[in-house]
C-alpha cells in the first residue's frame, strides 16, 4: 500500500510496479493550500529520474 499525496501518487505506483509489487495507492488528504508551481517541475524531473533508474 502506498500512501502519499495525489501529486506524487502516479510516480510512487509506477516505481512499486517496476519493483514487482502489486501497489494500491491512497492519496492523503492535503492539509494546506500552497503554490505547486515549483513542485510541478520537480515532479517531472523526478519522474524522468525514476524511469531512468528503473530501466537503465
Amino acid at each position: 500500500m502506498v500512501v502519499t499525496n495525489k501529486f506524487h501518487l502516479p510516480r510512487a505506483l509506477y516505481i512499486a510496479e517496476k519493483l514487482y509489487f502489486t501497489p494500491y495507492g491512497i492519496a492523503a488528504d492535503p492539509k494546506e493550500n500552497f503554490d505547486l508551481s515549483f513542485f510541478v517541475d520537480r515532479e517531472i524531473a523526478a519522474s524522468y529520474k525514476a524511469w531512468f533508474n528503473l530501466h537503465i
